[in-house]
């Protein structure tokens, strides 16, 4: 009932759903939500049904949004991060600007840097 709601205060037109991305330069993959158009705006979003939302969302929203921009998809103007309540049935809109994503980038990659030289140690039996 959520999505409805959400659905019925913005008039977006989505382009893709559940769409797999993949970042050559950086080597991840991942699942975006959905991206498509308000008006003539460019929005990349992201669904969850959670308590809150959280930094790290914010953080997998900007890895999508950097590998579909790498992909030439799309110049994003701005991200949503929608979270649905499980028991209330109200949405919450967290709004990201392209500033804010450029930050929230920077924060991916290096999380992203740590995960896989962590894996590279695990690989090689090397536990500190």
């Amino acid at each position: 009932m959520a999505f409805l709601k959400w659905m019925k205060t913005h008039d977006i037109k989505f382009e893709a759903t559940e769409r797999i991305v993949y970042s050559k330069k950086y080597n991840y993959v991942g699942k975006c939500d959905w991206y498509g158009k308000i008006g003539n705006i460019w929005i990349i979003g992201d669904h969850k049904s959670s308590k809150g939302i959280y930094n790290e969302m914010r953080y997998q929203l900007a890895g999508y949004w950097n590998a579909l921009e790498e992909e030439g998809v799309a110049k994003f103007e701005q991200g949503l991060i929608v979270k649905y309540g499980k028991e209330d049935g109200e949405f919450e809109v967290k709004e990201i600007s392209h500033k804010e994503y450029l930050k929230d980038r920077k924060a991916f990659l290096g999380l992203l840097a740590t995960k896989q030289r962590e894996a590279e140690l695990a690989k090689n039996g090397k536990k500190y």
